[in-house]
């Protein structure tokens, strides 16, 4: 059996702030704003972050037993991450084919659905992130041994230069992902779904992982701090024009290296702000979880879509109500979707050669 998983407090209460963040977004609540920009917008990066931080933890927990950690690891992790999303995109894909409005344009199509439950949807709202996850759940073995000591400086660089140059070369990305990949998707996805443009916020959260355990001390905290703001402020005071896209590019590559500090005062903040119980309590059950929440509001989000709903053109009311309907559907689901597990895996007991090995653990509540 694997070691019994380890509780940082702070990781769930800022997974559960950034899931909040999450159904903001979608939501468009507080849209054009700057605490928009600069907090909400940025939550599914520091998700990222939060990635290599408890990936390092799992790896960390893991070293005493070395022989077939790898195996553990991919059969662990993909299977959590693969089974909510296959029960999200077949629900998905059953709505697209039974949904028979004229001014739907999307239509049931096998090519698309392979590659749906391949791990690729980018016709699907932001499931990018799974797409960039898979990535990053068969890269750790690699990333997890870089060096740290005096080689974590120069690591992190790479990994930071490989993030902003991904941003500043966007165009770049994009035209060289539609001549493999074909133009049938949105240009974004060719940058979206690429790991190189998250490399620095994994990369850092393993080393955050390594220094600090993920309990980031009021130094760190502070500092963090005083680089995201000194980062906002500057990035307010020479935004470019709309029309000048190298100097955005240039903007977007700064908010991308921002993510990290930004991740880690918020850690810090988890850890030493003297939140109510009862508000602790409550973020720490999101983000527990978060992963049910993220694709059950996102199967909701995406039907309204089709359905012709847009958040943006209504006020700042209807955008409230409706994340609040977001999350309380991804919740609601999540929570369901678990409990049928449990109740099916009690029906139907798994395998002896499954035994163990977390097959009956709901993916959604980590």
């Amino acid at each position: 059996m694997e070691t019994p998983r380890l509780h940082v407090r702070e990781i769930d209460v800022l997974k559960g702030f950034c899931i909040l963040c999450v159904v903001a977004i979608h939501a468009a609540f507080l849209a054009d704003t700057a605490i928009f920009r600069f907090l909400i917008d940025r939550a599914v990066l520091v998700f990222l972050v939060l990635f290599g931080v408890t990936s390092e933890l799992w790896w960390r927990r893991s070293r005493e037993q070395e022989s077939g950690a790898t195996r553990r690891w991919y059969r662990g992790r993909l299977g959590r991450v693969l089974s909510a999303y296959w029960a999200m995109m077949t629900c998905w894909w059953l709505i697209v084919a039974l949904w028979h409005r004229p001014d739907n344009d999307m239509t049931l199509a096998w090519p698309q659905v392979i590659i749906t439950f391949l791990g690729s949807a980018a016709w699907v709202g932001t499931t990018w992130f799974v797409t960039i996850i898979l990535q990053f759940i068969l890269l750790m073995p690699v990333l997890r041994r870089v060096p740290g000591g005096l080689w974590s400086i120069p690591v992190l660089g790479v990994a930071a230069l490989s993030t902003w140059a991904t941003a500043v070369f966007m165009l770049e990305v994009i035209t060289a992902g539609k001549v493999v990949f074909g133009e049938n998707v949105s240009d974004m996805y060719y940058y979206w779904a690429i790991f190189p443009r998250a490399l620095w916020h994994v990369t850092a959260g393993i080393f955050i992982a390594r220094w600090w355990h993920a309990r980031v001390g009021l130094f760190a905290m502070g500092l963090a701090l005083v680089v995201t703001v000194a980062g906002a402020v500057y990035l307010t005071l020479e935004r470019p024009v709309f029309w000048d896209d190298q100097a955005r590019l240039k903007q977007l590559a700064v908010l991308h290296l921002l993510d990290v500090p930004l991740a880690i005062a918020l850690l810090g903040l988890a850890r030493w702000l003297p939140l109510p119980g009862i508000v602790q309590r409550a973020l720490a059950w999101c983000g527990r979880w978060s992963w049910g929440i993220y694709l059950a509001h996102l199967l909701l989000h995406e039907v309204a879509r089709i359905a012709g709903f847009d958040p943006t053109i209504h006020s700042h009311l209807v955008r409230a109500f409706y994340a609040v309907l977001l999350f309380g559907f991804g919740a609601l689901l999540a929570v369901g979707v678990q409990r049928a597990t449990l109740a099916l895996a009690a029906v139907f007991p798994p395998a002896r050669g499954l035994a163990g090995t977390g097959a009956t653990r709901a993916p959604c509540s980590e």
